[in-house]
């Protein structure tokens, strides 16, 4: 399923259509609605940050766990700017974030609330520094500068894996509390499966190269 948006082809695929789409009709709260709302905000910065350094980005791939931006020169920006596009997404959340909390307290309206917590968890999530989150990308752009791309590959798989134990752990017990929400336990274990494929592919590679 795909549409443009300008310029942009925006891609869904069609699992995260079909269940996007059951959900926000099954969805009383709003809470949905919401929290997506947060995700789409978290794009537009990244999106607004590549178009203010003069990239102009050719597709947005959206998935069940994970959102791909195709911006071909992006590979040749320098890295304060790489950086800077990154880190966007995270700072679009927490100024939501801070705006939402000076509004909720003079109006204490319940999906207010929701929408401070969407953005947090969505700042706090992806401002780790892991594999394939944009703590992850800033992370290894900035050692890459000073210790080099493979050693800098290798601090992040490590500090992937110290953090993604905690991560699944604690998705695990969400699972537990609250029977219903595997959101974060799903993620973790994407997020795992993704690290396990970086360094396999690595090693297969290095193996090749012998």
């Amino acid at each position: 399923m795909s549409f443009y948006i300008g310029r942009v082809r925006l891609v869904l695929s069609f699992p995260l259509a079909a269940i996007m789409t059951v959900v926000i009709l099954t969805d009383t709260t709003q809470t949905v609605i919401v929290c997506c709302s947060a995700a789409i905000l978290h794009e537009c910065g990244h999106l607004a940050a590549m178009r203010h350094i003069g990239i102009v980005p050719r597709e947005l791939r959206m998935s069940l766990f994970d959102i791909a931006i195709d911006a071909p020169k992006k590979q040749s920006c320098s890295t304060k700017d790489c950086i800077f596009i990154d880190l966007a997404g995270v700072a679009v959340n927490l100024i939501c974030c801070t705006i939402l909390t000076l509004v909720y307290l003079i109006c204490q309206h319940r999906l207010i609330l929701t929408s401070i917590v969407a953005h947090f968890m969505l700042f706090a999530f992806n401002i780790l520094p892991v594999v394939s989150l944009d703590g992850g990308h800033a992370l290894v752009m900035l050692l890459s500068q000073y210790l080099g791309e493979d050693r800098a590959d290798k601090i992040l798989d490590i500090i992937s894996f110290i953090l993604l134990f905690p991560l699944m752990t604690a998705g695990f017990l969400l699972l537990l509390k609250s029977k219903y929400n595997f959101t974060l336990l799903l993620s973790g274990l994407y997020l795992a499966a993704v690290l396990l494929k970086r360094v396999l592919g690595r090693r297969d590679w290095r193996q090749s190269e012998d």
